[in-house]
């Protein structure tokens, strides 16, 4: 009897720690993904901005073309954590490394603690 309260008690446990990193992940995608399709966004209109040059256009709209790929040119479109790190797919990757990492050291923990 102990040890299905015990199993229970376990399986609550681990729906609930399931639950929460899935509620942080959402969360953190939700602040990614938008900042990675802002960043790829900006440098498509680099592009889109010099083909523009091959338009005929009057020279009032060609300097303002130049003016704002200069503006383009100067200013990278991207979102960091204070300069520590950008936000942007890479990211994804470093999270489940990082996790992949710590789940390695605590199973060698918990092994060696169950050998003793």
């Amino acid at each position: 009897m102990s040890y299905e309260k015990c199993d229970c008690i376990n399986t609550m446990e681990l729906l609930t720690t399931a639950f929460w990193i899935t509620t942080h992940l959402m969360g953190m995608l939700m602040i990614i993904l938008p900042c990675a399709s802002m960043t790829n966004q900006a440098n498509q209109t680099s592009k889109i901005v010099s083909h523009l040059f091959n338009r005929d256009l009057t020279s009032t709209k060609r300097r303002q073309l130049r003016t704002f790929s200069l503006q383009l040119l100067h200013h990278d479109a991207k979102f960091s954590v204070y300069g520590l790190f950008n936000i942007d797919n890479s990211l994804i990757l470093s999270v489940i490394g990082t996790i992949a990492i710590y789940l390695v050291i605590l199973i060698q923990f918990r092994d060696s603690v169950i050998e003793k």
